[in-house]
């Protein structure tokens, strides 16, 4: 079942030899306008522009969700290029079954030197990283446990 919905329109782009100045519904049509998306400055701040104002209207109204692939090639690249993931890959084994206490990862973190993050940011990369942070009495990350060769 589809649906449409229609939205008058109440001005008129007319070219040169149909404008009328004294219309308040004519508007000057650019002919020029679809040659100017080929340029990406333009085309980006359109883009940009869109963004916005969906955002003005509120959550919703378009109803603009990423494409899986999009979403998949986002988490690659973001994971290609955080400050952390050289460091977990030295320091951390992934492993279903095990666990380690969250301030003592992040002691490690800041004692090994790599220390560039802040406390927060270091925690949201762990688990972008595919980590699942529990919380019991005390918390820690399920998954990893400590490369014994490093620590």
């Amino acid at each position: 079942m589809s649906q449409v919905k229609c939205i008058s329109f109440f001005s008129q782009f007319q070219n040169e030899s149909q404008f009328d100045p004294e219309n308040d519904t004519h508007r000057k049509m650019d002919v020029t306008l679809k040659f100017k998306f080929n340029d990406p400055r333009y085309r980006d701040e359109f883009i940009l522009l869109l963004f916005e104002r969906n955002k003005e209207l509120g959550e919703g109204i378009w109803n603009i969700q990423a494409p899986d692939a999009v979403m998949a090639y986002t988490k690659a690249m973001l994971l290609e290029n955080m400050a952390l993931t050289d460091w977990i890959a030295k320091h951390i084994i992934r492993d279903p079954e095990s666990r380690i206490e969250r301030t003592e990862l992040w002691e490690f973190y800041e004692n090994t030197g790599d220390g560039q993050l802040k406390k927060q940011e270091f925690y949201k990369q762990i688990k972008l990283s595919g980590f699942k942070e529990v919380k019991s009495s005390t918390m820690f990350f399920k998954g990893m446990r400590k490369n014994e060769e490093v620590w």
